[in-house]
């Protein structure tokens, strides 16, 4: 089970990037963002870090019990066990090869059998997020995977589900501004900006 989890997390990722550009700049100017925006990040409610945080912040603010894994920005992801919303999940620190933080992420796992929990966190985080920012730049609606961007200057925040035929997960992330892609020429304009 804990091997179709992590398959489950990975996949989630995947989404991740595929849903927001994970990997591209705001702009096509490859200047590193300003001191400013690296240590900015949006009001992160499962975590009080900012983007200078190390993984010594890291360890400090979530303790010692952790697993690590190999980030998709070339550096060390560090998972941690964290309730968020009174639901067992994980929160994710993912690394660059500068050891550089570039997302910040909490994931929930659930039951395929029952699908309620997952729509109810799921509608709940959404919510929160549109009366924050206002309406996402991004909607992918379909029948295994379901998600949100909002694009801001701070850093892209993603709201992501997936259902496959083993375990259904939702991830919820802050991306840092050198990883988050830019909005669709056509996107609502969220609050934020």
């Amino acid at each position: 089970m804990k091997k179709k989890i992590l398959t489950l997390l990975c996949t989630m990722t995947l989404l991740a990037t595929m849903l927001q550009g994970c990997g591209s700049t705001n702009s096509s100017d490859p200047t590193p963002a300003s001191e400013e925006t690296k240590v900015q990040l949006p009001d992160c409610p499962f975590s009080e870090l900012k983007w200078d945080a190390t993984p010594d912040d890291v360890f400090a603010l979530e303790g010692d019990k952790y697993e690590t894994y190999d980030s998709i920005y070339n550096g060390v992801t560090y998972s941690f066990t964290k309730s968020y919303l009174d639901n067992p999940g994980t929160i994710k620190y993912m690394f660059d090869d500068k050891n550089a933080l570039m997302c910040i992420a909490w994931t929930y796992s659930g039951d395929i059998n029952d699908l309620e929990p997952l729509q109810a966190l799921y509608d709940t985080i959404h919510s929160s997020l549109v009366s924050k920012y206002g309406e996402s730049g991004y909607h992918n609606g379909g029948s295994t995977s379901s998600g949100d961007v909002w694009y801001m200057e701070t850093g892209n925040v993603l709201v992501a589900t997936m259902i496959t035929n083993d375990a259904t997960a939702l991830q919820y992330s802050y991306l840092h501004p050198d990883v988050s892609h830019e909005k669709p020429v056509n996107a609502p304009e969220s609050r934020a900006e």
